[in-house]
């Protein structure tokens, strides 16, 4: 259910904070280094003769030079007048006020569940009822319209026949759409689209206990 799924990573979220929120009693370690490589050229010429021609000749030399450096420091806080105590008693207390909160979400989402499971079941009872009446309304209507025809009854007979068994079939209506509404409030509530097809389970048959022989002689 998205509701619970929430509640769930808010509660995953400031048990994260509370972590973080131990980790200011831990000591700070910080490291650094550099490397620095160093290209220097220098260069000479001279002068001469070359078969009878001028001609300037040059010479070059390079050095290279590599530094290497590191640094770390180790810091920890020995007394900060309670802020780290405060911060973390505050984080604790998000915390356990998102845990109350999940564990009310899971309740919500159960007790929705389960109201919405019975009210299929009162719903899918409800829908029989109406099924049996308008089989009853149609075999009075058909039994009304016999009689009319062979004289035994009047008209109006089977015409009042006739309104019982299209009110039979309203309610027969409702009671559908009241199941339907149902099941889609139970799909709601477990996080799935209201138009999902569920297979459900039927109540168990719940027999009223026997009267023992004291209710008996009281009854008497």
């Amino acid at each position: 259910n998205p509701q619970t799924a929430s509640s769930w990573a808010t509660a995953r979220a400031r048990a994260a904070a509370v972590g973080s929120a131990r980790s200011a009693y831990l000591p700070t370690l910080s490291a650094s280094g550099s490397a620095t490589h160093t290209l220097a050229g220098t260069a000479s010429s001279s002068s001469g003769l070359d078969s009878g021609d001028g001609e300037t000749l040059a010479s070059s030399s390079s050095s290279s030079d590599r530094r290497y450096s590191a640094s770390a420091s180790l810091s920890y806080l020995l007394f900060d007048f309670g802020g780290r105590g405060a911060a973390l008693d505050g984080a604790r207390a998000l915390l356990d006020a998102a845990r109350a909160t999940r564990n009310a979400s899971l309740q919500s989402v159960y007790l929705g569940a389960v109201t919405s499971y019975y009210g299929w079941v009162s719903a899918e009872g409800s829908l029989n009822a109406a099924l049996e009446a308008e089989r009853a309304a149609q075999s009075s209507l058909d039994a009304a319209t016999t009689r009319e025809q062979v004289g035994t009854a009047t008209r109006a007979d089977r015409l009042q026949a006739q309104t019982a068994f299209a009110q039979t079939q309203l309610a027969r209506v409702q009671a559908q759409g009241a199941l339907r509404t149902s099941l889609g409030g139970l799909a709601n509530a477990m996080g799935l689209p209201a138009n999902t097809a569920l297979q459900l389970e039927p109540a168990p048959t719940v027999t009223p206990p026997a009267a023992t022989p004291a209710a008996a002689g009281a009854k008497r």
